[in-house]
């Protein structure tokens, strides 16, 4: 009904490995229609020596909810934003000072945006949680950055403010979460173009996105490849398709580096031929060059068929 919110504890307890490895998402394709009623109730429990809490993350309506500002106050009384140092912080105060600043825009209360307020924001809520993850307790919760960062996505005219990198159009991009704090991986969420504003999508724990390319097959049909080539060890690649403006599916993935006699430790996507060669990196050129032209690995796009080979 609009204007009714139901909240109920959602908890997504997601094993986390030790930082230099990653959790495996199994493959598979996953929908996404219109913007869905806000109604939390799916829970998953996975549990080993560490936690991660996090939400089911969809494409909210956020217009549903009649007040932001005590949304949010609601869901910081369960879920506590995760403080490294809370007495010297001022993440929380941050945190409902901008989304006080998004009802004002959403309300026609303010005529703009508060892009930097919002992007300064999310970074302190990630770099506590990365922070608190690498020297904390045994659980991390994500609800609140997660929410916060589904919120912005759905008002916000645009997601440079969100984003480190983002395709051409601004129809998609990523961000790492915790790279604030350092630049290892910890989680990442790419951002997707919708009706109305953007969706945005977990894609894993101790993992990152280095890069992303828009793509095209010959029916002219539009991808995005969110792409981590730097190492073997970090090797992962995420395939969207979008289908249509309300059907933007997850095709393929790939978590395992190409195993072959090549010496590089990284990789270079080529993205006319959709291949990927062995390369290194020349430190007095700073560029990274293939070592040959033999292809490591293929990616095959044809919508729901697409794969990696």
């Amino acid at each position: 009904m609009k204007g009714k919110i139901i909240y109920r504890l959602a908890f997504l307890f997601v094993v986390a490995a030790c930082h230099n490895k990653r959790n495996h998402v199994e493959n598979g394709i996953d929908s996404t229609d219109s913007a869905v009623n806000i109604n939390v109730s799916d829970t998953t429990v996975d549990i080993e020596s560490e936690k991660i809490i996090h939400l089911n993350m969809k494409y909210y309506d956020f217009d549903e909810i009649d007040d932001l500002v005590s949304f949010f106050d609601s869901v910081l009384a369960e879920h506590p934003i995760p403080i490294w140092l809370p007495e010297e912080d001022t993440t929380v105060e941050s945190l409902k000072s901008c989304v006080a600043k998004i009802e004002a825009y959403r309300k026609g209360k303010r005529q703009y945006f508060p892009d930097s307020i919002v992007s300064g924001c999310l970074r302190s809520i990630a770099f506590n949680a990365a922070i608190v993850n690498n020297h904390g307790p045994e659980y991390t919760d994500m609800v609140v950055g997660e929410w916060f960062m589904m919120c912005a996505a759905y008002y916000s005219p645009d997601i440079t403010c969100l984003v480190e990198t983002q395709t051409p159009g601004h129809c998609a991009g990523f961000f790492n979460y915790g790279t604030s704090y350092n630049g290892q991986p910890w989680w990442a969420y790419v951002f997707l173009k919708r009706g109305k504003g953007y969706e945005v999508r977990c894609l894993g724990d101790n993992v990152a996105v280095r890069s992303i390319f828009q793509l095209e097959d010959k029916q002219r049909r539009k991808y995005y490849l969110c792409s981590n080539n730097d190492s073997k060890l970090q090797f992962s690649q995420w395939l969207f398709w979008v289908k249509d403006t309300n059907d933007i599916l997850k095709v393929a993935e790939c978590h395992k580096a190409p195993m072959d006699d090549g010496e590089g430790e990284e990789f270079y996507f080529d993205k006319k031929r959709l291949i990927w060669k062995y390369a290194k990196w020349d430190e007095a050129k700073r560029q990274l060059n293939a070592i040959d032209e033999k292809p490591v690995m293929t990616l095959h796009i044809d919508g729901e068929k697409s794969s990696f080979d």
